[in-house]
């Protein structure tokens, strides 16, 4: 069968279906929105807000950091294609602003101008749902609120409420206190850690003696459900801290619950970029040098904690 295409971005709105138009589509479309924003374009300032009684979500990105050298037209595209009413408006750093409306799969404009352009310094997505799609404003808190503990150098406001830890030294131990119900009173010493370079920062928090042992690990704001290189970098730095420390008899590693957080700086992005889409069930294919850094930092804080605390 031959499909015929006027323009590169057709096919998207003529088989809206193939991109997963089902279930909870409300909840695929507010998470996977943020996640581009503040990963793939780079905006470190987000305003989400929602109107339930219209069906309608409003992401507002701006305060554009640093620039992903990946050119990954996929987020938007998608998103767009599958909408049933969605406008883009797009503001750059020469002044010149972009529209782009569809409604009901159909575009009232040609092109996406805004895919790619290193110059983007604003970005509004408008999006109004189908009625069998309705606005969970329940998981669109607790997604903001995840978000939030995931990028810590964003500023994220949800409905004009701002999502800040303040004075917390490592947001990921948040999630080291999720799901432990059969254990809900008892309290057990969390170990967090954190270091920065650059654009390249990372936060590390584990704990022992859970009633069962966790991992949430995430990189670039990803869940990477079975851990990954990065994951294996941390473990072991643990262990050889422990092992300098003299405390490898005092701590189970085999019962050790852990939430890890990198993000890599844009130009090392490619080896992650380019299989994140295959799912979350994988191990990154190599070794930035990034992960050897912050195991190494990881091995010294550890000591150095240890050195100064009879525990």
């Amino acid at each position: 069968m031959t499909m015929e295409t006027k323009n590169q971005y057709q096919h998207v709105r003529l088989r809206p279906g193939m991109y997963g138009l089902h279930g909870n589509y409300f909840c695929m479309i507010f998470k996977e929105t943020i996640l581009h924003l503040l990963h793939d374009y780079s905006f470190t300032m987000l305003k989400v807000t929602t109107v339930p009684e219209q069906n309608q979500v409003i992401f507002e990105a701006s305060e554009r950091c640093e620039f992903s050298t990946i050119r990954n037209i996929f987020p938007f595209a998608i998103i767009g294609g599958i909408s049933s009413s969605a406008r883009f408006s797009a503001e750059y750093e020469d002044g010149s602003f972009c529209r782009t409306i569809i409604k009901d799969t159909e575009p009232s404009e040609e092109k996406f101008r805004f895919f790619g352009n290193e110059t983007l310094k604003q970005l509004e997505c408008n999006f109004v749902l189908p009625e069998n799609f309705p606005v969970d404003e329940n998981f669109a808190r607790g997604t903001i609120h995840q978000i939030s503990k995931i990028f810590p150098h964003c500023k994220i406001i949800y409905n004009d409420y701002e999502y800040s830890d303040g004075v917390a030294k490592n947001k990921v131990k948040w999630f080291l206190h999720l799901k432990h119900e059969y254990e809900p009173y008892k309290t057990v010493p969390v170990y967090e850690f954190n270091g920065r370079s650059g654009s390249f920062f990372w936060e590390v928090a584990f704990c022992f003696g859970q009633a069962e042992q966790k991992l949430y690990s995430f990189i670039n704001g990803f869940r990477t459900e079975q851990g990954g290189t990065y994951v294996d970098c941390v473990t072991k730095a643990i262990e050889q801290a422990f092992q300098k420390a003299g405390k490898i008899k005092d701590f189970p590693l085999n019962k050790m619950s852990i939430a890890v957080s990198v993000h890599l700086p844009p130009d090392a992005e490619i080896a992650f970029d380019g299989c994140r889409l295959c799912g979350t069930n994988y191990h990154l294919i190599s070794e930035h040098q990034e992960f050897q850094l912050l195991a190494k930092d990881l091995k010294s804080q550890i000591i150095t904690y240890f050195s100064g605390h009879n525990k």
